[in-house]
C-alpha cells in the first residue's frame, strides 16, 4: 500500500519532465518531494550552498509554482533575518544569485526512481554507468528570478541531484 502514493509521486515527477539522480549534498533527512493529493502539485526541499563560506541552507517545503524571486524575497527581504555566518552582511536581496549545475549526473529511470523513493536508498554509481546516453559537461548556470521551481525543475539540463 506505501508504493501506491510513491507511484504517483514518481508519474508526477516523470510527466513534468524532471530527471534526478545520485545526491551531491548530504541533508540531515532522507528529503524527498511531496505531492498534493488534491491538486497533484509537487513541494521539494531546497539545499542552497553559499560557496565562499562553506555554508549551506536546507529549505524543507519550497513549492514548484514558487518563483525563485519570491523565494529570494523571503529568505533575503525586507525583515529577513540575516544568516547567523554572514556578519559582514554581504548576502542581501539584492547581491544574492542563485545557480544550478547542469548535467549533475546520469538520470534515474524510472525503476531506479521508484526504488529509490520507496525504499530511501540510492543506487550505486555502477548502476548508472549500464544505462542512457553519455552525460553532458556540466556547467554552472544561472538562474532566472522570474522561474518558478517547476521551469528551473524542467530545464532539459537541470537533473536533479538528490534534492534540488
Amino acid at each position: 500500500a506505501r508504493l501506491v502514493p510513491i507511484r504517483a509521486l514518481v508519474d508526477v515527477i516523470v510527466q513534468r519532465g524532471y530527471s534526478m539522480t545520485l545526491p551531491q549534498v548530504r541533508t540531515p533527512n532522507a528529503w524527498q518531494p511531496t505531492l498534493d493529493s488534491q491538486d497533484h502539485s509537487l513541494t521539494w526541499p531546497v539545499v542552497i550552498l553559499y560557496p565562499e563560506s562553506g555554508s549551506q541552507d536546507t529549505l524543507e517545503a519550497w513549492h514548484e509554482s514558487t518563483t525563485v524571486g519570491e523565494q529570494l524575497d523571503e529568505m533575503f527581504g525586507e525583515g529577513a533575518p540575516s544568516l547567523d555566518w554572514d556578519t559582514q552582511r554581504e548576502y542581501t536581496r539584492g547581491t544574492v544569485e542563485l545557480y544550478y549545475l547542469s548535467w549533475a549526473g546520469k538520470p534515474l529511470n524510472r525503476t531506479q526512481l521508484l526504488h529509490t523513493l520507496s525504499s530511501g536508498q540510492w543506487p550505486d554509481q555502477a548502476a548508472l554507468q549500464d544505462h542512457g546516453p553519455s552525460r553532458q559537461a556540466s556547467a554552472w548556470m544561472r538562474i532566472q528570478e522570474s522561474w518558478s521551481l517547476h521551469e528551473l525543475l524542467a530545464q532539459p539540463s537541470c537533473v536533479i541531484p538528490g534534492v534540488p
